[in-house]
């Protein structure tokens, strides 16, 4: 089958969309192909209640093609017998469903795989620059985005960072016509799954780190890098972060002509970019973008006015003297160790007036990561901990005992509001009041973002 954004191409076709889910990606997906006269399958093992909110608007669609929704469950027959799969992130790919499509040659592809093919085969094609990376990726893709922005370039920003691709593609592609455009993708290492030489690449891949990170579906760290690798595939320029080791074996393998992105060396006087991790998304943000063509006063535009993503270190209040951050998108332990420096800790003699000490909230659910480093770093942070249930909370709470220094002040929570009460009678007037919970969110909320809104409302109504 031809790849093309044609409504022709598609009418009539069987298209299955593997995994509706909450984040908006299947939902764009499945509206796109109904705009274009398809029979969309939707089938997800959630039930329909579980997705009620996705099935709401996939409802609402206004639709040429014919809509059906197989919930709870999956029927081989919608495998078998498709022209497409699209396979949602979250599906693995072990699925003896998707390996029932392979055996009966159905082409099978992820919003990414299929963003390329489409985009990279009109007439006029948009410049495409995607960002991976365990952390500090979304931060990156924003920041490029603002220095597009301010050099006058038509761009547009969307992917893992909660702007569903599909949900703009067609508007890319119409802008494309009109002029040269830049898109910017997060993609994460689903996304980055299925990307070959036939799907395309980026014109600019932005790796800025590996870590570890979703060892509970791939297994291995050698396997969950291999997945990011795939963003390097074809031809094309590569930004890639020099001070990462498995980062730098990437650039030894690619075709692509690499750019080493370094610690950002100016000074940085936005607050929405503290700390050395955030120096390192500049870096990488700024060398891209002068790949792109962007000129250096245009890059120091977009640092200005970038004001920080939700769930990232975000200030969300300050109240009798107590301030309160909402850094729910760290779900790594590197992550939480990376707020931790950007707050100052004890050790390092950082604290002030404005800071005497951080209350954590932390734990979730385990994605078979390490926290024994993590566990050092809280104990040298002097931190007080507020721990929520879950899986990684046994083990960091195990961590913490191994370790041979003083450890923290500990209390158990079973949910965000008691949490964030129980952290805020702990605190003395100074004191931050930090989520960052080191783990996944899975259990006790939808996804992070989920986790991150009951924090702030919890908050706003102490």
């Amino acid at each position: 089958m031809e790849w093309s954004p044609q409504s022709k191409d598609w009418q009539g076709k069987r298209v299955t969309v593997m995994g509706l889910g909450l984040h908006g990606g299947g939902l764009a997906v499945a509206r796109w192909f109904l705009a274009r006269g398809a029979l969309v399958t939707v089938t997800d093992r959630k039930t329909r209640e579980a997705l009620a909110p996705s099935v709401r608007e996939l409802e609402r669609t206004e639709t040429r093609g014919t809509l059906r929704l197989v919930l709870g469950e999956h029927r081989v027959a919608d495998f078998r017998n498709a022209d497409l799969i699209v396979q949602n992130p979250g599906v693995p790919r072990e699925s003896r469903y998707l390996a029932v499509a392979q055996r009966a040659g159905v082409p099978i592809e992820n919003e990414a795989s299929l963003f390329f093919r489409i985009a990279k085969r009109v007439p006029s094609p948009p410049q495409i620059i995607a960002v991976t990376g365990t952390r500090g990726k979304s931060t990156t893709s924003a920041l490029l985005y603002q220095m597009l922005r301010a050099s006058g370039r038509k761009c547009f920003l969307a992917g893992n960072i909660r702007k569903p691709m599909f949900d703009q593609l067609d508007a890319i592609l119409r802008a494309a016509k009109r002029g040269p455009v830049t898109v910017i993708l997060e993609l994460s290492s689903w996304h980055c799954e299925r990307l070959t030489r036939a799907t395309g690449g980026p014109d600019i891949a932005v790796v800025t780190n590996i870590m570890r990170d979703h060892l509970n579906r791939y297994g291995s760290l050698r396997s969950y890098a291999a997945a990011k690798r795939r963003i390097l595939v074809g031809e094309g320029m590569a930004v890639l972060n020099g001070n990462d080791a498995r980062v730098r074996a990437m650039g030894l393998r690619t075709r692509r002509a690499v750019t080493w992105c370094m610690s950002y060396a100016s000074r940085i006087n936005n607050p929405a970019l503290r700390g050395e991790h955030n120096r390192w998304n500049v870096g990488a943000a700024a060398a891209a973008a002068r790949l792109a063509g962007v000129s250096a006063a245009a890059i120091a535009r977009g640092i200005a006015a970038y004001d920080g993503l939700p769930g990232r270190l975000e200030p969300i209040s300050r109240v009798g003297g107590i301030t309160w951050i909402n850094d729910t998108c760290a779900t790594t332990p590197d992550a939480t160790m990376a707020a931790l420096e950007a707050l100052g800790s004890k050790e390092q003699g950082t604290k002030n007036k404005e800071q005497q000490g951080i209350v954590l909230i932390a734990g979730g659910t385990d994605k078979e990561l390490e926290f024994e480093a993590w566990a050092q770093a809280i104990v040298q942070s002097g931190a007080a901990m507020v721990f929520l249930p879950g899986t990684a909370t046994d083990r960091m709470l195990a961590a913490l005992r191994a370790t041979h220094g003083v450890v923290p002040q500990v209390i158990l929570a079973r949910s965000m509001r008691e949490a964030v009460r129980k952290a805020r009678r702990m605190a003395v007037r100074g004191d931050t009041v930090l989520l960052s919970p080191g783990a996944a969110s899975f259990g006790l909320f939808v996804h992070e973002f989920d986790r991150g809104d009951q924090f702030v409302r919890a908050v706003h109504s102490l």
